[in-house]
């Protein structure tokens, strides 16, 4: 159950029968809370439903009190770090974290059990193949120059994610070279591109979200996420399935998967000076950048895909459905 309409993926390769209950609109609202238990309960009864899983806050809350009219077990995944509603957030019997320093955050801030938190990274799936002639296509299409270097940004164009501090500091030439395209995806606000010429000859691109981002990934030289907060960014695994070379900032779930040197670079939040000299770094040293790329690469090939990902949430399941049993 979620805010948001996105099956679970894998799900359907498994034999497990599961139903999809969305959450949203005015349903959201606390005015219609005690209309949503309703809801829940009385769906959980006629469908014989042993499990509800949420993804969100608000379906986790009317889930949770649901739960209580109904006899049905409870489970949450928590995507992101966050501090407020202390008193009635994460109340599910088991809770799913993305990282570990969400875990962190769920167990310290919000006094959650230790052994009601497990630690499961989201599934990541193959990327479609690099095909020749896709960067090329690419720069005709944005008008980016052919001898230009490409910087990729991917995500919410809000301070958080540090799109806005990276676009400033772009425009103030941080990063003292020419030929330089800093192309920005994912700014929902645009429904087209805009394009910047800057005074040295460096060009800012910045896009509406794009569905078939996996070109930009292929093209770029360097992806750059200067997050201010970040629970554990996709942009960061995307990087690593296109082998590409990876900056980030140094907190929260980048600086858990990122080891500086190894298979990234990791430079203090809101530091130009360093987010610079990393960018230089990595466009002068060819060698070393591939090295971190296909270090990551490894990394994330070795996380788990939608089917084991599913797999192991089965097994979450049948854990609380055997306690259920036991305790009848």
């Amino acid at each position: 159950m979620s805010a948001s309409l996105s099956l679970p993926s894998g799900f359907e390769f498994l034999l497990v029968p599961y139903r999809y209950l969305p959450v949203g609109g005015n349903s959201k609202s606390i005015l219609n809370m005690p209309w949503t238990i309703a809801t829940i309960a009385r769906y959980c009864r006629r469908h014989n439903v042993d499990i509800i899983h949420t993804h969100h806050r608000f379906p986790e809350l009317a889930a949770v009190v649901a739960s209580w009219l109904c006899g049905v077990r409870t489970v949450t995944t928590v995507h992101s770090l966050l501090t407020n509603w202390r008193i009635v957030s994460y109340r599910s019997q088991h809770i799913i974290s993305v990282s570990d320093v969400v875990r962190r955050r769920i167990i310290e801030h919000y006094g959650r059990e230790e052994h009601r938190v497990v630690r499961l990274y989201n599934p990541i799936s193959p990327m479609p193949r690099e095909l020749p002639g896709d960067v090329l296509r690419l720069k005709n299409e944005f008008g980016i120059p052919i001898q230009h270097r490409i910087l990729l940004y991917v995500g919410r164009f809000d301070d958080a994610k540090g799109g806005p501090f990276l676009a400033e500091a772009f425009r103030s030439n941080v990063f003292e070279r020419e030929e330089l395209t800093l192309l920005m995806i994912g700014d929902p606000s645009r429904k087209t591109v805009g394009s910047e010429v800057l005074e040295n000859g460096n060009l800012l691109i910045i896009a509406p979200p794009q569905e078939d981002v996996h070109r930009f990934y292929y093209s770029a030289d360097v992806v750059i996420l200067p997050s201010i907060v970040d629970a554990f960014p996709y942009v960061m695994l995307e990087a690593g399935l296109a082998c590409r070379p990876f900056i980030g900032s140094n907190v929260d779930g980048i600086a858990e998967f990122i080891k500086h040197g190894e298979n990234g670079l990791l430079f203090p939040p809101r530091s130009t000076s360093e987010m610079a000299l990393f960018v230089k770094q990595i466009l002068d040293d060819q060698r070393a950048s591939a090295a971190m790329a296909h270090m990551l690469h490894a990394n994330v090939k070795g996380m788990a895909g939608p089917y084991e990902y599913a797999r192991q949430i089965v097994t979450i399941y049948h854990s609380h459905v055997n306690d259920a049993n036991s305790t009848v």
